[in-house]
């Protein structure tokens, strides 16, 4: 992988920019954090506890990266079929 965050989630152009200049955005990786922890907050079971509200913020925002890590790893890994994509 060439870039440890997944690269652009959403790559664009600046509309204000006299000249159109691309721009990343967020980050393949804080994308799938975020949506990992909308899932890990709607959710009162996790994996991590039995009760997400008994988890301190900064675990829960951890535990987002963790997925989304292992989301980027499998992602490029060998094992995950082009129909699994």
């Amino acid at each position: 992988m060439a870039e440890k965050n997944g690269g652009p989630a959403f790559p664009g152009f600046d509309p204000n920019s006299e000249a159109p200049k691309p721009t990343e955005g967020m980050s393949l990786r804080d994308y799938f954090a975020g949506q990992a922890l909308v899932g890990i907050c709607a959710n009162s079971y996790t994996p991590w506890a039995p009760d997400a509200a008994d988890i301190a913020d900064s675990d829960l925002a951890k535990a987002a990266y963790d997925l989304a890590d292992a989301m980027l790893a499998a992602s490029q890994s060998d094992e995950v079929s082009d129909a699994g994509r």
